[in-house]
């Protein structure tokens, strides 16, 4: 199975062809696959997308309730097969003509399991010459199933998004249990960006410890560094030596453990339905930016322009009082200091609530609720 997916679904679609117009609606009009030979994994997703692996079709879409997965067995898949759980709901979709046979096995192999029968009773599958005959069959269903103890719902139409939501939540206490569930979740989250800055401080600790990347700062502001990234202007050479010790090339320590704090906060949030890796490049990239506008060069060390092979005279530039570069070396350590210690931190913290916000939208009624004017 594919690994952005888990292995136990929340609903699973059983029963007659309707099934697959209700997966349609599920996609944009340009989807025109014929699943019908090939099981379908539906997931949550910012964006709607088909794939293909072996037997399986793995569909995302934000047309659906995040953190909910969907599974649509072809006809002659074997049931057991499905891992489930107390929680996983079976739904049966059944056309004119009721009560077949073939709808009777399929409920006969799930009758120990949370289940429901969902009656189209929709005049396009039925010929006109058998209009009263679908009428009379479609009251004889449902008396059928109420009276065995079936939870019972129709749909007269597949593209109305109210009959929609009947078959995703049951009855609004379902909905709810969703909702309040998801709330949950957000509330969390907010409650852990809260608190982001203790764990940030935490990071900054370890950088200044053992092998950390703030171990013997001072030396950023060497001659050493002068020599080392051959920049005649000294405060770029810094900003040079800064940059690598906190964006090395192989993408561990410095500021990429943040990336690994992020990791843990989405990690342990269901509601986290973005592209993660790719989010990740977006963080770095943004405390990335972040560095190169705390640190600009200010005005007055424009010409901070420094000899490359000559320690002594640098050493009297950044040492005289009288000197233009007087103190560029603690100057540069004081607003390194403080993009490390808040202006990080703060970036960070505005990624995060950029995501709540995102979640928000999603939960919101008319992204979350409405699936048919997205």
């Amino acid at each position: 199975m594919n690994s952005s997916i888990r292995s136990i679904p929340d609903f699973i679609f059983l029963g007659d062809y309707a099934k697959y117009i209700f997966l349609s609606q599920l996609l944009d009009e340009k989807y025109t696959y014929d699943f019908r030979n090939y099981s379908v994994w539906i997931s949550y997703g910012k964006n709607i997308s088909v794939a293909k692996q072996n037997d399986n079709y793995y569909i995302t879409t934000f047309k659906i309730i995040p953190d909910t997965i969907l599974f649509i067995p072809t006809d002659n898949y074997i049931l057991d097969k499905v891992k489930v759980n107390q929680d996983t709901r079976y739904i049966v979709f059944e056309e004119f003509p009721f009560m077949k046979e073939s709808i009777r096995q399929i409920l006969e192999k799930i009758e120990s399991f949370n289940k429901a029968v969902i009656l189209i009773n929709l005049n396009k599958f039925v010929a006109s010459t058998d209009l009263r005959k679908s009428g009379e069959d479609f009251e004889q269903a449902k008396q059928h199933y109420l009276s065995n103890n079936i939870k019972l719902f129709s749909v007269s139409d597949l593209n109305n998004r109210d009959e929609i939501e009947t078959i995703f939540y049951w009855n609004i206490s379902i909905k709810n249990y969703y909702l309040n569930e998801m709330d949950k979740q957000l509330s969390i989250l907010k409650e852990r960006i809260q608190d982001i800055k203790y764990d940030y401080e935490l990071l900054v600790e370890d950088w200044n410890m053992d092998d950390g990347c703030l171990v013997n700062k001072w030396q950023i502001c060497s001659f050493n560094t002068i020599q080392k990234t051959r920049i005649v202007h000294i405060w770029q050479a810094y900003m040079m030596e800064a940059y690598n010790r906190l964006f090395p090339k192989s993408k561990n320590g410095g500021l990429y453990d943040v990336i690994d704090l992020y990791r843990e906060i989405m990690s342990r949030n269901k509601l986290a339905i973005w592209n993660k890796e790719r989010d990740e490049e977006k963080l770095i990239n943004a405390l990335i930016l972040k560095f190169r506008d705390s640190l600009a060069k200010p005005v007055k060390y424009t010409n901070d322009i420094c000899s490359l092979d000559k320690e002594i005279r640098y050493l009297k530039q950044i040492a005289n009082s009288k000197s233009q570069l007087y103190g560029i070396n603690v100057v540069f350590l004081r607003v390194l200091d403080k993009y490390i210690e808040i202006d990080a931190c703060i970036e960070f913290e505005r990624f995060l609530n950029k995501k709540c916000s995102c979640i928000e939208k999603v939960l919101s009624y008319n992204n979350f609720i409405n699936i048919n004017n997205r």
